[in-house]
């Protein structure tokens, strides 16, 4: 096993320890089907009242219209959507870090919690979430193989003029994204997924998706360290300038 590999491998133990009852993680292998996803890792809660991210799904048709406006104006999204993206909040190994946008293996549940708490410091607001499940498949730079596959996804949606968008630098990190576009990057249609439109303090699938209690700080900032790890030796791995992604001049400025 040579160096990286065993920092990376390192790396996910450490995770998994950390506390392994509330880390979820998306990442599925290539060919397998989400449902044995769904039967390893979704917590069956047969007596509650209340129902998780998970049990809350339902078809892209089915979601309710939105009159409610979360920004004045696209412009005033985009401005917020750049800023969450850039801001280097993390102090970790010596660097100021974002969020693990190029780690889109794994970590969906970690960034989007994250974004909400940057912009809820920034305008006292929180964005719901969306969950997204099924087969899922998206082209990336990120990876060895050029594509990386989960069995759920998340990110905040914001509601604008009648629309939903999808905030995820991780898929797209441009612009915010209208919702039928980020579910058809990575599916090929889109009655082949389900969607749960949760909470702000929905956390994974197994959360209350009207969670009203957020997950501790120190939990969601400690295991998002751990992607951090495993980001930079990704990038390492590829062959990418590290100190430029990582610093002050990453792919999309």
């Amino acid at each position: 096993m040579n160096k990286i590999s065993f920092f990376k491998w390192t790396h996910i133990f450490l995770l998994f320890s950390y506390n392994f009852s509330y880390s979820l993680p998306a990442h599925r292998a290539p060919g397998q089907n989400y449902l044995d996803k769904v039967q390893e890792l979704i917590t069956p809660t047969p007596f509650s009242k209340d129902l998780t991210v998970y049990d809350s799904q339902i078809y892209f048709n089915e979601l309710p219209n939105q009159k409610k406006n979360d920004f004045r104006n696209y412009d005033e999204m985009f401005r917020f959507f750049k800023t969450l993206r850039d801001k280097q909040f993390i102090a970790h190994k010596k660097r100021q870090r974002r969020s693990s946008w190029m780690y889109p293996q794994d970590g969906c549940w970690l960034r989007a919690e994250l974004m909400n708490r940057n912009l809820e410091e920034l305008s006292k607001k929180s964005l719901h979430k969306i969950f997204i499940f099924g087969n899922l498949n998206v082209k990336t730079p990120y990876s060895h193989s050029g594509d990386v596959s989960w069995w759920y996804h998340v990110a905040p949606v914001a509601s604008l003029e009648g629309e939903y968008y999808i905030l995820d630098p991780s898929i797209e990190s441009l612009r915010p994204l209208k919702l039928q576009e980020w579910v058809l990057k990575q599916v090929p249609t889109i009655e082949q997924v389900g969607l749960s439109l949760c909470a702000p303090n929905a956390f994974n699938p197994n959360s209350l998706c009207e969670e009203i209690y957020p997950e501790a700080w120190e939990y969601v900032l400690g295991n998002q360290k751990v992607y951090l790890n495993m980001e930079e030796d990704l990038l390492v791995e590829l062959g990418y300038d590290v100190d430029a992604y990582l610093g002050d001049h990453p792919p999309w400025n």
